[in-house]
C-alpha cells in the first residue's frame, strides 16, 4: 500500500474539556484525603491504595511491552511487503535518464529534496526539486473534497453526484499519482561570468511555467544556498517582471533557451518519475528506522 495514502487521517470535532473545582485559575484543594466511593462504605486506607497503585504499575508496564510487541512485528511484515517491491540495482528509467541528458543526480537518504547536476563546457545547470510536493498535492485535494463533500450536504445536493465520483475515485487517484504539479528550482552558472540565472519554476500537466526568473549577481553565493540566510537572500532580492508581460519574442527566446538545456517536459516526466520512487525508497527507510527504535 503506497505510504502516502496513509498519511491523510479524517478530523475529529473535539469538545472543549471542562475542569470542575477551579476558582479564580487555581485547582481548589480537596475537604479530605480519604478517598470515597458510593460503592464502599467504608474508607479505602492509604496502604490498599499504595497496594492497587503498585499492582497497577506492573500492570501498566506489561502492557506496554505487549504493545510494543505488536508493533514491532507490524512493522517487520511491512519492511518484508515494501522489500518485494524494491528494485535490484539501478532504476532504468533513471539510467535511460542520465544517459541522454547527461545529468547526475545527488541524492541523499533522509533528505527530502534532490539536485541533478550537469556540466557543459564553462556552464554549470542544476535542477532542484522536493519530494514533499506529492504529499502536499494529495494532503490540499484531500482537504478540498472534504470541503465539497460538506458543502454539498449542507446544500441538500442531488447524492446521485457523489455516487458517480465514489466510482471514480480509484481510477482518479491512481492517475493523480502519475500525474501531479511539480515545483523545480534551475540555476545557470558560468565559469566566468559574474551573473547566475535562478528561475523558480512550476510543471503542470506536462507544462513548464515561470514563478520567478532571478539574476544573482555580488551574493549568488549566498542566495543559492539551501539555508536561512540563503532564504533571506532570495526573499530581500528583486524576484523579476512578471513573466507573462515579457514580449512574446523574449518569452519564446527564453523558451529556447531553457529546452537547449534540457529543462523540457521529458524533464519534467522524469521528476514525477523519481519524486514517486524517492517517496518508496523514504518510505522503506523510514519504517526499519522506526523498527530499529524498538529493537535495541
Amino acid at each position: 500500500m503506497n505510504p502516502v495514502a496513509r498519511l491523510v487521517s479524517k478530523r475529529v470535532g473535539l469538545k472543549p474539556t471542562v475542569f470542575s473545582g477551579i476558582k479564580n485559575g487555581f485547582l481548589a484543594a480537596p475537604k479530605s484525603t480519604m478517598v470515597a466511593s458510593k460503592w464502599l462504605k467504608t474508607p479505602v486506607s492509604n496502604a490498599n491504595t499504595s497496594r492497587n497503585f503498585s499492582t497497577s504499575v506492573v500492570g501498566l508496564e506489561g502492557g506496554k511491552q505487549k504493545v510494543e510487541k505488536e508493533l514491532l512485528r507490524i512493522l517487520k511484515a511491512e519492511i518484508e511487503y515494501e522489500k518485494e517491491g524494491l528494485p535490484v540495482g539501478e532504476e532504468e528509467f533513471i539510467t535511460s535518464f542520465k544517459e541522454k541528458t547527461g545529468f547526475d543526480i545527488v541524492d541523499k537518504v533522509g533528505e527530502n529534496e534532490v539536485e541533478l547536476v550537469k556540466l557543459t563546457g564553462d556552464e554549470m545547470i542544476k535542477v532542484r526539486f522536493s519530494i514533499n510536493d506529492i504529499f502536499d498535492q494529495q494532503l490540499q485535494e484531500e482537504h478540498t473534497e472534504k470541503f465539497e463533500d460538506y458543502m454539498e450536504e449542507e446544500e441538500g445536493q442531488n447524492k446521485q453526484k457523489q455516487e458517480q465520483e465514489e466510482e471514480t475515485t480509484e481510477q482518479e487517484e491512481e492517475e493523480g499519482m502519475d500525474n501531479f504539479d511539480v515545483n523545480f528550482v534551475v540555476t545557470i552558472t558560468k565559469e566566468n561570468s559574474p551573473i547566475t540565472l535562478y528561475f523558480d519554476l512550476i510543471a503542470e500537466d506536462g507544462l513548464i511555467g515561470f514563478k520567478r526568473i532571478m539574476t544573482f549577481d555580488k551574493n549568488k553565493k549566498t542566495a543559492l544556498q539551501q539555508s536561512v540566510e540563503g532564504e533571506f537572500a532570495r526573499g530581500t532580492s528583486y524576484f523579476g517582471p512578471v513573466y507573462g508581460q515579457l514580449s512574446e519574442d523574449l518569452k519564446d527566446n527564453i523558451d529556447e533557451y531553457l529546452e537547449s538545456r534540457g529543462i523540457d517536459s521529458s524533464l519534467v516526466y522524469f521528476i514525477q518519475d523519481y519524486i514517486e520512487f524517492k517517496e518508496q525508497n523514504e518510505y522503506y527507510s523510514w519504517l526499519n528506522n522506526f523498527k530499529t527504535f524498538f529493537s535495541n
